[in-house]
């Protein structure tokens, strides 16, 4: 398609100029109309409420005496929403807020030091009043053990004298206690205002007295539960379209335009990658690393006090800097793919990465997209303007009402960087993901059909549409408003890109995201303010000073050469490209294997490595063995239901998952050792165990809320028993007498003790409309050896009904964030040591498809490892559906969730399987020239068998901080003996394909060996520490042993692979082999030793066929 003429007409742009101009005129005058707004007055400033905040910590003596502060101004949106859909409108949280009834704009402001628990979070009203106030203090903190009547007065008296609290309206309807381990006990008041109301919502304010001092005065609204599960069933439906967008993207855009489409450009020559990935990196800099960075002082607010400050920053700038590398490579390979497809498919259009050259950026046709595009973004704002206030009122759509508002902007550094960062990657990426990638594909897909035009028309429309889709999980209702509000924008949008290409969309993107973004600078009042308006808007206007820059260096402007249109390009010929063919071919080193002393040796050397095997390696556990199936447990839980209420049980879908132990097990595990463990395990420690689900799919979401859920040990023994109730069930009223004296009977015929036995912990009344529900907490103070931690039962009453009892271990707070903090060290390690793993693989599929273009792949293999890994994916998910039931909130619509989960489920393998195919046909065209292999499978698995003596060696000297629990996911599957060879098996396909990738990248740097040695050792290294910081526990096992499996990676690279990478196969499964042998003898599940024996053989047959279909391929 060919330039529109008509814009070389004057008569054009004047049309064009009046229809900017009235569009402006209009979105001044509609803008209120059409976006809800609420008018807060926000004369606290951030520097004020921080003032504030430290002299009422002073005066009040809460927190920490030496903090650290950060705010926030902050918006009780799930208030809003309510009141929005169901407690009256916009209008009445309006006059909510005038009236002073609730404040749910507020500002908060943290205190709080590093390392130190202790810690107090102040609010305030935007006019500046104090408003509340929570104060953390450690469970060890001493404090007096009051009665309720003194806790309550002074309560009350300090809510009065330090806070103003008015309490002429509010009674009290719930007091709960907790008896703390330093002995200090906690009061809970809850009041609520019986003058006041919004819709079915309650004013409430909650008052806690730890010891003898106020710490809490919280004012909130009680939300009926029936509106928060209407939500959520309605937010599902934005969800599940966002999910149908990723799907079709990933498929669409992410495999067919960008994988495929760069498949045949590299075929044709025809990428220009460098200038994509420079500014693909670049923008991602700005967007992910540097907004990360920018938002450090508001994330102050959720730092976890347990962890030191400057880890808390270097993992935050880690992970916005992997967080950039992966956008960056999204962004970058989705510019390439989509100019290079544009630029075949668009003879006329001006080449993309020359319309800013010195020639191109000042002549008449770019000047004219540049300006183009600027009108065309104030049309744009009209359309959306329109569209809302169209839709709001004949409709009733509904999107959350905002304010322009926004004091947080002015806490970070740069205000100015989120509005043009991010609306910089918006314009570039989306628009060469849903514009160019789509549009350019149908041309060059169909410019030889006779239905030529019908499928562009066809797909002109399907762009949109994903595009909406993709914006669908903003929570407007209906679900598909945002699908509807962009088709005609964006239907505009793709014509003007088959018109003039990606320039213009782009302009026209970037300039109304910044529109949108940059408004809370506009209405900020701040000294310096306007420095960040100047720049916001120099930023807004710089394609157009570009031009303008080109202008005045030529003095004039020009017509575009032809030399910068598409057709002018070429792409490089076939013998300017020989020489990097030449380094795709294997180096040509002939070798006979057999000669090569590891293998002369081979068999005394795999005895030796199975001795070490044996010895070094645990064929026990730590857990209790299941010995019940999956079937067994549902009719144990079945029988209870029966026993304690009276159902159908037919009317219920029933789903189970496998729960396993957590931090207690590992908490129990260090201060009391292997002995207590044993002793608790099966009582307050859950051993590993089925949870079985009664919930119902269909009906009302508030018929939905009710569920069971039993915990079901792998002996048959019930552990755990929750029924929920919906919040509006009719119930009983029980006093605290009454509802202890229940408990005491249930303690009696659960557990066989009772209260008078233990320690009473926590008592928490929760008062509903139409009944009382009721928490019960005790320690089994006789029955427990240790110093620290407590064995604690818990009841749950809904009115006079049990709703939940088991039994657990409270981990101490001060073990806990001790954990913590060693956790989030370790974190930043492991995270790294992944990322190193998988660069190596990804790293190989990108090789894997430029090997493929040049002719180095088989493709029969590619075929043979994509359709096996799929099918084992697919058929693992249909096996463990089971777990996928178990997780349904009932809150969403049931169809809705089973869409989102399958989504999910089978994108992530299939790019899995089609990834390592990719490298499964590359790498038999990695194999040493007239290599010549006589040494058998027998031999070759006896290597694999000594590097599994050492592997098992290097596990021996691992420390012991958490018991050994295998891993039971398989008991829970419908077949488990096919769950453990689904989870399993490929396994014999990833370990392989990651060896053979260490090894073409160790014989590429050393030639083979025969140059920088010292360089592979160094990489042999690297990748040893990796695998084994994968999974660190601590750093004084990771180092000795990451050396040590780095050294194993040289020396079997040395020795073995580098001549003949055909046998990794083999030897891979020598080393996978024993350990299936190893939970075979375990077996800790039924089905788990089948399950084993069946991988072992399949495991080794993959393993032997693929060594020999690469042998046929090189022979």
């Amino acid at each position: 398609m060919e330039q529109f003429s008509l814009f070389r007409k004057p008569i054009t742009w004047v049309i064009l100029v009046l229809l900017s101009l009235g569009s402006g005129f209009f979105v001044y005058r509609n803008f209120e109309k059409a976006n809800p707004l609420v008018h807060v007055d926000i004369s606290m400033s951030r520097d004020s409420a921080l003032s504030m905040a430290s002299r009422m910590s002073q005066k009040l003596r809460v927190g920490p005496e030496r903090f650290r502060q950060a705010a926030s101004f902050t918006n009780d949106y799930r208030f809003q929403n309510y009141v929005e859909l169901e407690g009256g409108g916009l209008d009445t949280f309006s006059d909510v807020m005038q009236r002073g009834d609730y404040h749910p704009y507020r500002w908060v402001v943290r205190q709080f030091e590093e390392y130190n628990p202790r810690e107090v979070l102040f609010r305030f009203t935007p006019e500046g009043k104090p408003y509340g106030f929570k104060e953390t203090l450690p469970e060890d903190f001493k404090g007096a053990a009051l009665d309720s009547a003194r806790a309550r007065y002074i309560a009350e008296e300090s809510a009065r004298k330090d806070w103003h609290a008015n309490l002429t309206n509010y009674h009290l309807v719930e007091h709960s206690i907790e008896v703390l381990p330093s002995e200090r006990i906690d009061h809970t008041f809850v009041y609520e205002n019986d003058k006041k109301s919004i819709g079915e919502g309650k004013y409430r304010l909650r008052l806690v007295v730890s010891g003898d001092r106020l710490t809490e005065l919280t004012w909130f609204v009680k939300i009926p539960e029936a509106f928060d599960r209407k939500y959520e069933e309605m937010r599902s439906s934005n969800t599940t379209l966002s999910s149908i967008a990723t799907l079709l993207m990933a498929l669409l855009y992410g495999l067919g335009g960008i994988v495929i489409g760069l498949f045949f450009l590299m075929k044709r020559r025809y990428v220009l990658w460098r200038k994509a990935f420079i500014w693909g990196f670049a923008i991602c800099f700005f967007s992910v690393f540097l907004v990360e960075a920018n938002q450090l002082p508001l994330s102050w607010l959720y730092y976890e006090t347990s962890t030191s400050a400057s880890n808390y920053i270097a993992r935050t700038l880690l992970y916005g800097f992997l967080s950039a590398i992966g956008m960056g490579a999204l962004v970058s390979l989705s510019i390439t793919a989509g100019e290079g497809m544009g630029r075949m498919a668009f003879p006329r259009h001006v080449q993309f990465w020359h319309v800013w050259s010195n020639r191109a950026g000042s002549s008449k046709l770019i000047v004219g997209q540049t300006l183009g595009a600027y009108l065309f973004m104030v049309i744009v704002l009209a359309f959306d303007i329109a569209f809302y206030m169209f839709t709001t009122r004949h409709f009733g759509w509904w999107s959350p009402a905002g304010t322009l508002s926004d004091p947080d902007i002015l806490a970070t550094p740069f205000p100015w960087l989120s509005p043009f960062s991010v609306s910089l990657q918006a314009g570039f990426w989306e628009e060469a993901m849903f514009r160019a990638i789509p549009l350019a594909g149908v041309i060059l897909l169909t410019r030889n059909w006779k239905s030529h035009r019908f499928w562009v028309i066809l797909v002109l429309i399907l762009q949109t549409v994903v595009f909406g889709l993709g914006h669908a999980n903003y929570p407007n209702q209906p679900s598909y408003a945002r699908v509807v509000e962009m088709l005609v924008p964006f239907v505009i949008f793709g014509i003007i890109y088959l018109q003039f290409g990606l320039l213009p969309v782009i302009i026209t993107h970037y300039a109304v995201d910044v529109f949108w973004i940059s408004l809370p600078l506009w209405v900020a009042s701040s000294p310096g303010i306007w420095i960040d308006r100047i720049i916001i808007v120099l930023l807004f206007l710089t394609p157009l000073f570009i031009v303008l820059f080109f202008r005045l260096r030529n003095k004039k402007w020009t017509e575009l050469p032809d030399t910068y249109r598409n057709w002018a390009w070429r792409p490089p010929k076939p013998e300017e490209e020989e020489a990097s063919r030449r380094t795709m071919a294997p180096f040509a080193v002939e070798t006979d294997l057999k000669k090569r002393p590891v293998f002369k040796w081979i068999l005394p050397v795999a005895v030796f490595g199975i001795l070490l095997w044996a010895f070094f390696s645990r064929f026990d556990h730590d857990d209790d063995s299941m010995t019940i199936k999956r079937k067994a447990a549902l009719g144990i839980a079945k029988k209870e239901m029966a026993q304690r209420i009276s159902l159908d049980s037919a009317r219920w879908t029933v789903a189970t998952t496998v729960k396993e132990g957590g931090t207690d097990h590992r908490f129990i595990w260090q201060e009391g050792g292997p002995e207590v463990y044993r002793q608790f395990l099966g009582t307050f420690l859950e051993p590993s165990h089925f949870m079985v689900r009664y919930m119902k799919t269909e009906g009302s979401v508030e018929e939905r809320t009710e569920e069971f859920r039993m915990g079901v040990s792998g002996n048959g023994e019930l552990l755990s028993y929750r029924h929920v109730f919906p919040e509006k069930q009719p119930g009983a009223n029980l006093s605290r007498a009454e509802a202890s004296e229940l408990v005491d009977s249930l303690l009696h015929v659960e557990f066989q003790t009772g209260i008078f036995r233990l320690k009473e912990i926590s008592v928490i009344p929760e008062k509903l409309d139409k009944r009382t529900d009721w928490k019960f907490t005790y320690a089994d103070t006789a029955n427990y050896p240790l110093r620290t931690g407590e064995a604690r039962y818990q009841v749950q009453l809904a009115g006079n009904k049990l709703a939940y009892f088991g039994r657990s271990i409270h981990v101490p707070e001060d073990w806990q964030r001790e954990y913590r903090d060693r956790e989030s060290k370790l974190s930043v390690w492991r995270t790294i040591s992944w990322l190193i793993l998988v660069a190596v693989v990804i790293a190989g599929i990108v090789i894997g498809i430029v090997r493929w273009t040049k002719g180095y792949f088989s493709v029969r293999l590619f075929g043979i490892m994509t359709v096996f890994l799929t099918v084992v994916k697919l058929l693992s998910v249909a096996n463990g559906w089971s777990q996928s039931l178990y997780a349904y909130p009932t809150g969403q619509d049931f169809g809705n969730y089973i869409t989102v989960a399958l989504i999910f489920q089978l994108l992530g393998p299939l790019f899995l399987a089609l990834g390592m195919g990719v490298v499964a046909g590359m790498l038999p065209y990695t194999i040493v020239a007239q290599e010549r292999i006589d040494v058998s499978s027998r031999k070759q698995f006896g290597l694999g068998l000594l590097l599994a003596g050492i592997i098992a060696l290097v596990r021996f000297f691992r420390p012991e901080l958490t018991p050994y629990i295998p891993w039971f996911g398989a008991a829970n599957d419908y077949i488990p003996w096919l769950g453990v060879v689904f989870h399993n098996v490929d396994n014999f396909i990833l370990l392989p394909v990651f060896a053979w990738l260490i090894t073409l990248g160790l014989n590429r740097i050393t030639h083979m060996g025969k140059k920088r040695n010292a360089a592979g050792v160094m990489i042999s290294l690297l990748m040893g520490l990796s695998i084994t910081g994968s999974s660190l526990q601590q750093f004084a096992y990771m180092v000795p042993a990451g050396i040590v499996v780095g050294l194993m990676i040289w020396s079997v690279w040395y020795f073995a692979f580098r001549y003949s990478p055909s046998i990794i196969p083999v030897v891979m499964a020598g080393i996978l082999v024993p350990e299936a042998v190893r939970q075979a003898i375990i077996a800790a599940y039924p089905g788990a030793m089948t399950g084993e024996i069946i991988t072992l053989a399949v495991g080794l047959s993959i393993a032997v066929f693929w060594g020999r279909e690469v042998r046929k391929i090189t022979a």
